[in-house]
Parts: structure tokens; C-alpha cells; sequence
């Protein structure tokens, strides 16, 4: 850094001798006139202690001196009363000259000066003369009236027992005057003096250095240093010390100046500013900084200076961050506003270098033209704003710049379509279609276009805007594409499409899609199921061979769904009449896929095909295999039950018969599949057997109802089925609806219930749906039971937002038989329920099961591993709270990341462990730029961190920088105001810098006697 010339001035300055006392000597050393023995003679009368009550009151005012000599308590009263009463003017003249010692004795300055002007000196003798012109001179001397205490000690005579005590008076008033050379004569011709050679090095030292004769100051010093018997030492080790400085040896400068530091509790701030310097040349950057710091909170220059080294001093240790905070102390001054602008622009950059981009966005926003570093500044700047997670604040910021550039649009630009995709991953669909809208319409760089718009496309599909889905993919294909996003963008059209039932554009976007996958660039699960939908997409327009070839093609190890293609495969050679053909593939995909999700309907269509070929035999053997899959979800159960009784019946094995029509009544059956059954059981059992009365027993104890009133029953019931069908969902409702108030008890209640909530689903009416979910759900025995839990969970969770009652239906849901789709799926919801619920207890245990039991991505991990790491905080299980917060670092994305470092730092200062959690509050606001209010939260929670530890430098900058950064946030700035007062009051306590102004009156070491 540079150092500045007004930096030397202050160094050179003299203030040595503007706080210091007077140097006194002891005036025991020798008698006055004042001070005898009782046994001497006053005025021709010898006297004992004794004999003074025999003084008759013609002798008073001899009374009243000896009363004085005595040293009574009386005297005073005795002396003035006597000064009323005599008449003599040389008595009354001696009781004044009396009065005025007793007055000085008692260090009763005002009331010695007013008698010592009353004395009329022709009644004095020489000795008590002079007693009185150096003791008036002293009172001068005691008020800083210099020139009359000089003037009146040059009245005692050089036979005077006063002479040389005066000589050392005038010298110190010369030297108060300034004048130092008549001084030094003084204090030179008694600095021998037994009585004050221990005071006159510090003068002459002091008188040295004033007259730049740094030579003298040194010689003389260092003399006088290692006498015993010399007073302040600690002062000669400061002047010795200064006058190397002076001479810019700054080594031998230390070794004084530190001694004299080390033995002295406050400073003034100018010294410890030498000391600090005198480190600082020497590159003892270490032990320069405790000295600066006790300057670093002066609003002077000195203390924008010292600030200004400080920093320095840090970055030369590595300490940037507190460099920072030394550098702000300077910016803020406004002392040197030069100086001040210099700093800045280093601000910012440091700032930037420690992950801060927020404080430096702001530092180089506000580098005006005129400043030398403007250009850089703005070169930085654009840098920044490009690779800042901080997004909003930097648009914000370039909105707020007076003029844009192209490369501030294009940064613009960039800037929201990172917001955007952000939001997305955080799943906020309608701040992120603002921002990516933004990023779309903002001329810039056309492949951040093209993106933005086939991410507005995505969300709009997965937020139920299919229509603004395929608007914005549209625009995406007419402006050209991305080569990197096309497979995508393709796949995604396909899909809007099959929403609209325009399978001719979407089979076009899919094999478009197929046609420009690459193995390495884009997922596998993805192209298979583009070989899927494009195939379904011929079979919906009866391209047989089309659809063929593409479900061939999908019929690959690697495809999770190869048996979809193989079911699929299998229907079209039933269509085209190849009817053996479509057996083999049914019998494949039984025997290859085992838990295919499409075995039963294999089973079922198979033993269809085997009907038409007729040969019931191998018809009724599939038949036979559904119905030993005995699953809730198996919806051809009835179906195979009806065609295997009558096969059964067919070919004379009525007994079989009777079972599978009896089964079908314990399947979940309908009521037109329950009326044919019983119409077969009838012709059985009337027609066949002759047996008609078991067929009414089981007709009326079985079926439980009679023939009549079942029949108007279904009828109703299958009518809103047929609207239910033809997707008229207004309409189902209100014919389920009906058949609910007419039939409360129906045969079909269960499976009205149920396509009722199917359909106020599709109305996007969730809570009715969820109404009737729940009816269906409070009646456990029924087909519908697992599928109705399932649904009115989802519809909680993602409709409804009812986390209580997801998380009530979610602990159900994973009872249930699912597959490893679903229970991950589930999983994942229950988890986000109970934490939106505040039920952290235990939720530990359902994250773990979902991490180690899921395949999951990267995003996935990390949400799961931060629900666990909250559950654990709530247990005070930290050691586990900070291992899983660690976990979503490694795992995350978004928000997440920018709490778990806070929560760690946080964990850590809890325990007092304050270097992580120093480091990791730090880290947080380096990678936590895009959230502020966790950077602010890890601001404070640093301020606490350094203000525990005493570093009140740093502690003051974390909390500055709340308050000029968050502003938005009355509460987090409520907090920083209360930790900023505390700082305040803990930087005043602990100051070492002496603010001790001089007195209006001279304090002496030694009384005169």
C-alpha cells in the first residue's frame, strides 16, 4: 500500500511534553525560618509546650505565633483574631507573613496569595524575604503564570538557602514557556544537583527532542537510562526511542518504545501510533497490529491512517477478511477523502476475492467516472454480475445503473435466466416463469433466448399451462433451437402434444427426438421412452407397422419399460389377426417379466386370444393364472372369473362353474358383471341342477339383494359410469352424486365413491375429491381401498397443501404393498409433510430409510439428508445434525445449501468450537450470495462468533455490513443495531488510548515546605 507523505508529519510530530507535571523537590532537605525546634528561642522568649497557657493577654500575639510554631489546630483562629486586634504594623505585618505559610502549608493557594500581597516587605528580614519570593513564586508557578514565577524566583539571592531550588523553578517555567534553550541552561547547571538530578533528564531529554537534536537525546538519554536514581524512566525510554525513530532506526526504536509501552497502561494516540509504525517498518506486521487496533476506532486521521496500515498489516499475514474490516474503517472516515477512494477500489476487490459479491457489486457500482479506477471498476463489475449465485441483487443493481450497455443486457439477461432456473429447482413455477419471461424478452445472447424458452416451456407443462408450453416451445424451434437442448425441447413437445390427443406432432416430435440422441449427452431412460411414445403414437393412428418397429426397438434389456413394448407388441399382432403370434409375446412377457405391471392384462388378452383359436383348454389355464394373482389392483379378476365359468360350463364342469361365478360376488365386481354371474348361477342352478332354491339362498344371503331392486341399482350406476368414460366429469358428478343420495347403501357405493373423486380431480375440485377419498378410504374392505389412500394422500400434499393430513395419510400409504416407484415417491412426500408440520421427532428415521433404500439423485439426497439434519438438531444430536448438513452441501442445490452452512456454523459456536464456526459462517457468505437473508443471518451469527472472541475490529465490520447491505429486513437490522451498541460500549471499555485532557492548574510530584 502507499504510503502518504501526511503519514511522515504525524510521525514527526512533537507532543512529549503537553500532559507531564511539574518535577518537585522534596523541601525536607532544608529548614525555614517557619520550621524550629520547641527549645529554640522566637523573638528573645524560650518556651516549652506548657508553659503557653501561662502567656497573660498582654503577650496575645506572641500567643498566637507560638500557637503557630506548635503547629495547634488553633492557630489559624489565634493568628486571624490577632490581626483583627494589633495595632503594631510590624507585628501585624509578621501575623500576615504567618498567615500566608500557614495558608501555602496547607496547600491553600488563593488564600497564601492573598496575604502574601499584603506583606509589607520592609518589615521582613532577608531570610524570611526570601522565604516569601520563592513560595509566591511557587503559587505563580502552581497557576502557570510562568513569566511572574520567573520574575519573582530571580528575587532570591545566590546566598539565598532558596537559590538553587529557585534555579530549577525558573528552568521549569522556561521550559513550560517554550523556551527551551534558556531552560536547558537552567536544568544544565543543576542537572548535578543533589536534590534534582533525578528530575532534570527527563526535562533536558524532553528540551533535546524539541530542539531536533535527535544526536543529544540519544546520548544524553541513554546516559541517563541507566542511572538508578533517576525518575521516569519509562518517559526517557520514549523520548530515546522517538529520537531513533527520528533517525528512521526503527530497530533500536523498538527496543525503547516497546519497553516504555509495555509498562504503561494508556497511551496517548499518537504513540501508540509510532509503535504500531515502528513495527510496521521493521515488517513485524504481527506485532504491528494490537497497537493499530487501539487507533482503529478514532474518527481523526490518525486513526484513518493507522486504519489504512492496519489493513495492510493483514493482508501481509493473510488475514483478509480483517483486512476488510480495516479497510471499511477507512472508506467510512472522512478525514482524507483521497485516501479514502484508494481504499475502495482495493475494497472491492478483496471483497470479491472473499466470495462476498454482494458488498463488492455494490462497492463498484457506486465508483463514480471521475475516480481513476472507474473503467476497471466496471470491467469487475460485469465480471461479477456474470458469475454471482447473488441474482436478484445484481439485476437489481444494473437496473439501478443510469445507462446499459450490450454487455450489460447480455449479463442482465444471463442474470435472469439463472433466477429462473434457480426458482425452478426450488420448485416456486411462477417466480420462475417471471424471471426466465424476463430473460427471454431482454436482447442479449440468443442461446440464453432459446433456453429460457424451453424452460418456460417445461414449467408451463408441469403446471397444467399446456397451451403456453407449446406457445413457448414454438418459440423455441423458430428461433432455431439448441443442439444441446433439442432432444429435450423435442421430447417435451411430444408430450404437449399427447395431452392435446394430436398424436400426429407428437409422434414427430418424438422421432425427431430419437433421431438426435446421443449416448454420452443425453439420459437412456428418456430415449426409451421416446421409442415408446412415438410408438404409441402410431398405434393411436393404426400405423401397425410403425408402431411395430418402434416397440421392437424398445425391447432391450437396458428399457425399465420393455414390457410395455412387449405388451404392446403383442396387442398388435391380435389386431392384425395374427393371433399366435400376439400368444407367444403375451407368454414372454408372463414368463420374462414376472412383476410386470401388465402380466394380467397379458393373462387376460391371451386367454382371449386362445377363445378365438378356440382351444379353451389353454384359455382357461390363463384364465386361471389371473385368478391366482389374487392382487386388490387386478381389474380383470372379474372378467376371468366370468370367461373361466364359462369355459367351465362349456365343457361340463358345472361344480368349477359354480365357484367362479360365486368368486366373482367376493372380487369387487360391478353390478352388471354380479347380474350376469347371478343370471348364469340361475341357469345353472334352475336349469341345470334343478336346484332352485339354493340359487334364491345365495342370490338373497350371498348378493344380498333381490333381483328387482339390484337391477335399477346398476342401472344408475351405469350411467354415470358411461359420462365417467366419455370424460363429461361435470356430468359424472352429478350422476354419481345422485346414485350416492339414492343408493347410500348400493351395491356400487364403493366404486362411486371413488370415480366421483376420479372426477372432481379432473374439475381440479380437490377438496370434493378429497371428500370423497375419504369416504372410500373410512370402509377398509373394498377394491378401491389402497388407490383411494394413495390418491387422497397426493391430493393433500400437492393440491390441497393439508401437510397434517398428508402426513396422517402418508404414515398409512407406506403400509400398503407398493412398488419401489411409489414408495419413494411417498416416501419423499410423508418427509416434507412431517416438516412442514414441525413433526421432527422421529423423522430422522423415515429419511434414512429413504436415502439408503431409494435410488435418488443428487437434489434428492440433499432434501432428505436436510429434513434428517433438522430431526437430529431437534434431538440435540448436533455431531449427526452437522455430518447430514454436510451432506447437503455435497449433495445440493438452492436454498438448502445457503441454510445448512449457516446451521453448521451455528452448531458450532453453540459448542464453543468458534474456528469452524467462524469458517463455516464465512463460508456461507461466500456461497450463499443468491439468498441473502442466510448471508445476513451468517453475518450476525459472526458478529457474536469475533465479539466472544474479542475481536471487536471484525466483529464491528460483520455487523456494518448488515446494515448497509440488508436493508429490507427490519428484524435481522433491529438485531445488528443491538450487537452494534454492544460493540460500541465493549470497544470503549477495552481503549487504551489515554483521552485525559491537561489540567487548568499544574499538578506538582513534591509539595514546597
Amino acid at each position: 500500500m502507499r504510503i502518504l507523505s501526511l503519514l511522515l508529519i504525524l510521525a514527526s510530530a512533537s507532543y512529549a511534553y503537553s500532559q507531564e507535571s511539574i518535577q518537585l523537590k522534596p523541601f525536607n532537605a532544608f529548614s525555614t525560618p517557619s520550621q524550629v525546634d520547641s527549645n529554640e528561642e522566637l523573638f528573645g522568649v524560650e518556651y516549652k509546650e506548657h508553659e503557653l497557657k501561662n502567656f497573660s493577654t498582654d503577650h496575645s500575639s506572641e500567643y498566637a505565633e507560638l500557637s503557630n510554631a506548635l503547629d495547634e489546630s488553633r492557630s489559624k483562629d489565634l493568628l486571624e483574631e490577632q490581626l483583627i486586634l494589633e495595632k503594631q504594623p510590624k507585628k501585624k505585618n509578621n501575623i500576615i507573613r504567618l498567615l500566608a505559610l500557614l495558608a501555602f502549608n496547607e496547600n491553600e493557594f488563593d488564600d497564601a496569595e492573598k496575604y502574601f500581597n499584603q506583606i509589607d516587605h520592609k518589615w521582613l528580614s532577608e531570610e524570611d524575604k526570601q522565604e516569601v519570593h520563592f513560595k509566591s513564586a511557587y503559587i505563580d508557578l502552581s497557576k502557570k503564570s510562568f513569566e511572574n514565577a520567573i520574575a519573582t524566583f530571580s528575587k532570591n539571592s545566590q546566598a539565598s538557602a532558596y537559590y538553587d531550588h529557585a534555579h530549577y523553578y525558573i528552568g521549569v517555567s522556561h521550559f513550560y514557556l517554550h523556551d527551551f534553550d534558556n531552560a536547558a541552561n537552567y536544568f544544565e547547571n543543576i542537572d548535578n544537583h543533589s536534590d534534582y538530578k533525578k528530575y532534570t533528564p527527563y526535562y533536558l531529554t524532553q528540551i533535546y527532542f524539541e530542539q531536533e537534536d535527535y544526536d543529544k537525546v540519544i546520548a544524553y538519554g541513554e546516559q541517563k537510562i541507566i542511572l538508578a536514581e533517576v525518575e521516569k524512566k519509562n518517559e526517557l525510554h520514549k523520548l530515546v526511542g522517538q529520537a531513533y525513530y527520528q533517525q528512521k532506526d526503527y530497530s533500536t526504536a523498538l527496543h525503547h518504545l516497546s519497553i516504555y509501552e509495555s509498562s504503561t497502561g494508556k497511551l496517548p494516540a499518537e504513540e501508540f501510533y509510532q509503535i504500531a509504525y515502528t513495527y510496521y517498518k521493521l515488517g513485524d506486521y504481527k506485532n504491528a497490529i494490537p497497537s493499530f487496533l487501539e487507533l482503529a476506532n478514532l474518527s481523526d486521521e490518525l486513526g484513518q491512517m493507522s486504519n489504512y496500515f492496519l489493513a495492510d498489516c493483514y493482508i501481509q499475514t493473510g488475514d483478509k477478511q480483517s483486512a476488510m474490516a480495516a479497510m471499511k474503517k477507512v472508506m467510512d472516515s472522512s478525514a482524507n477523502s483521497n485516501l479514502a477512494r484508494e481504499v475502495t477500489f482495493n475494497y472491492g476487490k478483496l471483497a470479491y476475492e472473499n466470495g462476498q459479491e454482494r458488498i463488492a457489486i455494490n462497492i463498484f457500482s457506486a465508483i463514480e467516472k471521475d475516480n481513476d479506477h472507474w473503467h476497471e471498476s466496471q470491467r469487475i463489475l460485469a465480471d461479477i454480475l456474470k458469475r454471482t449465485d447473488d441474482h436478484n441483487w445484481a439485476m437489481q443493481t444494473i437496473e439501478n445503473l443510469p445507462s446499459k450497455s450490450p454487455e450489460i443486457l447480455k449479463t442482465y439477461q444471463l442474470l435472469a435466466y439463472k433466477r429462473g432456473y434457480l426458482k425452478l429447482i426450488d420448485g416456486n413455477h411462477q417466480e420462475a416463469n417471471k424471471f426466465l419471461m424476463t430473460s427471454f424478452e431482454t436482447p442479449g445472447d440468443h442461446e440464453i433466448k432459446n433456453k429460457s424458452a424451453y424452460w418456460l416451456a417445461w414449467s408451463n407443462y408441469h403446471t397444467g399451462r399446456n397451451e403456453s408450453s407449446k406457445k413457448m416451445i414454438k418459440e423455441y424451434f423458430a428461433n432455431g433451437g439448441l443442439s444441446a437442448f433439442d432432444f429435450q425441447a423435442h421430447y417435451l413437445a411430444g408430450y404437449s402434444n399427447i395431452k392435446d390427443q394430436n398424436f400426429e406432432a407428437a409422434g414427430t416430435h418424438f422421432s425427431k427426438a430419437i433421431d438426435q440422441y446421443a449416448e454420452n449427452n443425453h439420459s437412456l431412460e428418456m430415449y426409451y421412452d421416446c421409442l415408446l411414445r412415438a410408438g404409441d403414437c402410431q398405434y393411436r393412428r393404426k400405423n401397425w407397422s410403425q408402431s411395430k418397429a418402434l416397440y421392437a426397438e424398445a425391447i432391450h434389456p437396458d428399457n425399465p419399460n420393455a414390457d410395455y413394448a412387449l405388451f404392446q407388441s403383442a396387442n398388435i399382432e391380435s389386431v392384425q389377426g395374427n393371433l399366435y403370434d400376439a400368444s407367444i409375446d403375451y407368454e414372454d412377457l408372463v414368463e420374462q417379466y414376472p412383476n410386470s405391471q401388465y402380466k394380467d392384462d397379458a393373462l387376460f388378452f391371451n386367454g382371449q386370444n386362445y377363445q378365438q383359436l378356440v382351444r379353451p383348454n389353454e384359455a382357461l389355464k390363463s384364465y386361471q393364472l389371473l385368478i391366482n394373482n389374487r392382487s386388490s389392483e387386478n381389474a380383470y379378476l372379474v372378467s376371468a372369473l366370468l370367461q373361466a365359468a364359462l369355459i367351465s360350463y362349456n365343457a361340463g364342469d358345472l361344480r368349477s362353474a359354480i365357484q367362479y361365478y360365486q368368486t366373482v360376488f367376493q372380487s369387487g365386481a360391478n353390478g352388471l358383471e354380479k347380474k350376469q354371474a347371478l343370471k348364469a348361477l340361475e341357469e345353472i342352478y334352475v336349469e341345470d341342477l334343478d336346484d332352485p332354491q339354493t340359487y334364491f339362498e345365495f342370490a338373497k344371503q350371498e348378493a344380498g339383494l333381490d333381483i328387482d331392486s339390484y337391477t335399477q341399482d346398476s342401472l344408475s350406476y351405469a350411467s354415470a359410469k358411461v359420462k365417467f368414460k366419455n370424460s363429461q366429469f361435470r356430468e359424472a358428478v352429478i350422476a354419481y352424486e345422485k346414485y350416492l343420495r339414492n343408493y347410500p347403501n348400493g351395491y356400487h357405493v364403493a366404486q362411486a365413491r371413488y370415480f366421483n373423486a376420479e372426477a372432481y380431480s379432473h374439475l381440479n375440485e380437490y377438496e370434493s375429491a378429497l371428500e370423497n377419498f375419504d369416504e372410500v378410504i373410512s370402509h377398509q374392505s373394498n377394491a378401491y381401498y389402497d388407490q383411494s389412500l394413495k390418491k387422497a394422500f397426493v391430493l393433500s400434499y400437492k393440491y390441497a397443501f393439508d401437510y397434517m393430513k398428508a402426513a396422517h395419510l402418508g404414515r398409512q400409504v407406506l403400509f400398503l404393498d407398493l412398488s419401489q416407484d411409489e414408495k419413494k415417491q411417498f416416501q419423499e412426500m410423508l418427509i416434507v409433510s412431517l416438516y412442514k408440520t414441525g413433526q421432527l421427532e422421529n423423522l430422522w428415521s423415515i429419511c434414512e430409510e429413504y436415502i439408503q433404500a431409494s435410488e435418488l439423485s443428487d437434489f434428492e439426497k440433499a432434501e432428505a439428508w436436510f429434513y434428517a439434519a433438522q430431526s437430529y438438531q431437534s434431538r440435540s444430536e448436533d455431531d449427526k445434525a452437522i455430518n447430514a448438513y454436510n451432506q447437503v452441501i455435497r449433495f445440493g442445490k438452492g436454498e438448502i445449501i445457503a441454510e445448512s452452512y449457516y446451521s453448521i456454523a451455528n452448531l458450532f459456536y453453540q459448542k464453543k468450537i468458534y474456528d469452524k464456526a467462524e469458517s463455516q459462517a464465512l463460508e456461507a457468505t461466500q456461497k450463499a450470495n443468491a439468498y441473502p437473508i442466510w448471508v445476513a443471518k451468517s453475518l450476525l451469527l459472526l458478529t457474536d462468533i469475533y465479539i466472544d472472541q474479542k475481536d471487536l475490529l471484525n466483529a464491528e465490520a460483520a455487523v456494518v455490513a448488515v446494515q448497509e447491505n440488508y436493508k429490507t429486513d427490519a428484524e435481522i437490522l433491529n438485531q445488528a443495531q443491538v450487537k452494534l451498541q454492544k460493540i460500541k460500549a465493549l470497544q470503549a471499555e477495552n481503549s487504551r488510548i489515554d483521552t485525559s485532557s491537561e489540567s487548568q492548574s499544574l499538578q506538582f510530584d513534591h509539595k514546597a515546605n
